[in-house]
This record gives structure tokens, sequence and C-alpha cells, in this order.
């Protein structure tokens, strides 16, 4: 299969923490010179309406857009970084893939992300607790459950975060309903590179996994699925299990949820990967790191 000629427009859609990013950035390369690649923009009048772009894809350049699917109010969730795009807007590209994910390790990529999309969790003294809970989590893996870290996160940011989750994961299934032109593909199978359909329904090959680029870094975590298990405590099977099996039925995940014996959890994906991606962030906005 070779690159098609005639430029086409292709959306990459999905939850945070989904691949969106690491899928963007194979298209892009791809892609290849021939390409303009947009990053999460709020909607396509920014695209079309932008005569640069308009006047590259006039000659001859593809088009690749990144969003995530989220429903939220920013004021009362105090969610900051995550804008919901108004996602009709882009209904008229040619290509539009919707990557899904298990949701248990979905959960955990959230979890321990969103600190810095929160206005509250990212302050010094918020992140600090949310940290050594993660820590104290790490060295005893039996005695925190993952949902006592999310009740932490509430605490501290004043909303559910549970609740939060939900409403996005029920709001993509909603958006996936009435938006049947997607083609739909899993995270599991694009993190071990199983591409052959999704090659297909692109009609070129994607190369080699591409690093993602440096600024985007921030994003990758452990790139592998099934470490929830290594997250979970059995009160988490109870209480999460009802909410994830409709959804693990409609995309294919099997119904089990056998934890370990011994589970071994590495604090350079957890406690580490938290401290990084605050201090980043602190650099980049000062005033959230000042200790009172």
């Amino acid at each position: 299969m070779s690159i098609m000629k005639k430029p086409d427009r292709y959306l990459v859609l999905g939850l945070p923490k989904s691949a969106t990013t690491g899928l963007y950035s194979d298209l892009v390369k791809a892609l290849s010179p021939n390409v303009v690649s947009i990053f999460e923009p709020i909607d396509n009048r920014y695209i079309s309406g932008n005569e640069k772009i308009q006047r590259a894809i006039n000659d001859g350049k593809n088009l690749v857009v990144k969003l995530v699917c989220v429903d939220h109010d920013p004021e009362k969730s105090n969610i900051i970084r995550v804008p919901r795009p108004d996602y009709d807007s882009f209904s008229g590209y040619e290509k539009k893939i919707f990557l899904v994910r298990d949701p248990r390790d979905n959960l955990v990529s959230y979890m321990l992300y969103m600190i810095v999309n929160s206005r509250r969790l990212v302050l010094r003294v918020h992140a600090t607790k949310l940290v050594d809970l993660i820590r104290e989590k790490e060295d005893r893996p039996g005695d925190v459950s993952v949902r006592r870290i999310l009740s932490l996160m509430g605490q501290l940011n004043s909303s559910d975060f549970v609740e939060l989750f939900m409403r996005w994961r029920n709001f993509s299934v909603e958006y996936l309903d009435r938006n049947p032109s997607f083609y739909t593909f899993r995270y599991e199978d694009y993190i071990y590179r199983k591409l052959a359909s999704l090659e297909e329904y692109l009609g070129f090959r994607l190369r080699d996994r591409s690093d993602v680029p440096d600024h985007f870094k921030f994003v990758a975590r452990t790139r592998k699925s099934g470490d929830w298990r290594n997250w979970f405590l059995e009160e988490d099977v109870e209480y999460f299990r009802p909410y994830f099996r409709p959804y693990m039925e409609k995309y294919g995940y099997p119904d089990d949820w056998e934890l370990p014996v011994a589970p071994v959890l590495d604090p350079e994906k957890g406690s580490g990967y938290v401290a990084m991606l605050v201090e980043d962030f602190y650099k980049k906005f000062p005033k959230y790191g000042q200790t009172l």
C-alpha cells in the first residue's frame, strides 16, 4: 500500500490516555512531508478559517487533527487544559478514528495524569499529599485502594473524580453510537502494533512506532496493558466491575478481574511519573508551585 496522493482530513479522537497522541504522531510521520497537523483545537472553524492552513490543503497537504473526547464544566470540575471541542464541526472529515481502551487501565492512567489538569490538585500542598499516598501504595500495595486515591483527589479538588471519569466514558460511548462513521480501534492493538485492520482503513502502512515529539513526552507512561491488576484491590473490583462491564462487553474486553497475589508497582511509572509531571508544570506556571 502507498500513501494517497489525494489530500485527506484525518481525525483522531478518544478519551484522555488512550494513545491518541501516539497515533496522531504516527499519522503525521507516515504522511510527512505532505501534511499539516493540528493538536487539540477547539473547533474546525480555526482550521477552515485559517488562510495559511487552507493554502496548504489547497496545495495538496493532508490534514491530521487530534482531539480528546470529554464532557465537563471547567468551572465546576476545576479542570484546566482539557477543553471540550465542538465535535460536530469535524464531522465531514474523510478518515475518523476513535481509540478505545480497557477502562481499568484507562482509570489508573487518568488518575495519575489528571493531577496536572486540575487547578486545585496541582497546587504543591495538594500534589505533595497525593504523591505521598501513591508512594504509600507502592510500598504497601494491599493497604491503599484506587478508590482511596481517587477519594483524596476528590476531597482536594472539591469534585468527584470517579463521577467525572464515568461521565467522560459514558459520553464517549454515546458519541460513538451517534456517529457510526468512526473507525473504532483498540488502544491495546495500537501499542502492540496489531495494525493491519487500521492500515486497511487508512489505505497506507504506518511506520514503526514513532517516538512522540519531545513536547508530548510527558503524555507517555507505561505503553502497555494490564497494569491495572497491580493497582486494584478486591474492593476496587467489587465497586468498578458493574460500572465497567457494559463498556467492556461492547468493545470486546473479557470479564477477567483476577488480581495477582503479590502485586508489583514501579515507582517510575507511578509516584515518580506524577512528581515529574507536577515539577514540569511548575516550570511553566510557577505560581502553582509556591509553598504556603
